[in-house]
């Protein structure tokens, strides 16, 4: 089967949440899951993934013999979609979240009618562990503001955005240099080098988890973001704005920020 869409999900032992997050995947377009099973103990078995597949939709299963971090594991699936599959499109999913039934339908279709744009991501509704409703995450849906508020945040909620593989071309695959913000650092990449666009529609929801990487790699994951906002840096005022709200951040206690979260969205 010629491959259109990838789908790459690195999991490490939540098997119920990919079975979860797989059973939503569906496309008009040939689509495959790429799953990376990053050390889980015990090991996946495409067995447990198979059942809750479409009918439409084919499963590859790579395992990680040990747990090699999620940077790792991103760049084997993605390196599995292009050279194995070919795919014209990446997708991501988190275990545990769950794609609208026309997500990757609707991105793909916009992406192959905007030649131009190389990253598209969406507004995601976020909820807690037994489903219940905690904030819809918005962001601005042209480039130019995109590329602007992303010094401030980080505009593209990992699981919800696709891009062209194309783009690996020229970009590569994501960094090992800034751990728990790889995805942020590579978004940026994507920022200076395409155009990218958000769709201002509910495309995903997403499970906040409190042993999610924002939770127990927080100040890591604070200090990554500010490496790459300097990585960046234009002198510009979102980027001044970015660098001190991340240092206010590394002094506030988490709870407050979801709070205040929940305020601005």
């Amino acid at each position: 089967m010629k491959v259109e869409i990838a789908v790459v999900i690195p999991c490490l032992n939540n098997l119920k949440g990919l079975q979860t997050s797989i059973a939503s995947v569906q496309s008009r377009h040939a689509t495959a899951v790429v799953v990376i099973d990053d050390g889980s103990k015990p090991p996946f078995q495409e067995a447990q993934l198979t059942l809750f597949l479409k009918e439409n939709i084919a499963l590859y299963l790579l395992t990680n013999e040990q747990n090699l971090g999620i940077e790792r594991s991103l760049n084997k699936g993605l390196q599995f979609a292009k050279e194995e599959l070919g795919c014209t499109y990446i997708a991501r999913l988190d275990a545990g979240d769950t794609c609208h039934p026309d997500r990757l339908s609707i991105q793909a279709d916009f992406l192959a009618q905007h030649p131009d744009v190389y990253l598209v991501g969406s507004w995601v509704d976020m909820v807690d562990l037994q489903q219940q409703p905690l904030f819809t995450f918005t962001a601005p849906a042209q480039h130019e503001k995109i590329a602007s508020q992303m010094y401030i945040n980080n505009c593209f909620l990992h699981p919800s955005v696709m891009f062209k593989t194309a783009a690996i071309d020229k970009i590569g695959y994501y960094s090992l240099n800034y751990p728990a913000a790889e995805d942020y650092e590579y978004f940026f990449r994507f920022v200076k080098t395409f155009k990218v666009a958000i769709l201002e529609q509910v495309l995903l929801v997403c499970e906040h988890h409190p042993k999610g990487i924002s939770m127990t790699k927080r100040k890591v994951q604070i200090k990554s973001r500010n490496k790459v906002i300097l990585h960046y840096f234009n002198y510009s005022l979102p980027a001044f704005i970015g660098l001190v709200k991340n240092c206010v951040f590394l002094m506030l206690p988490y709870s407050w920020i979801t709070w205040a979260k929940k305020k601005l969205y």
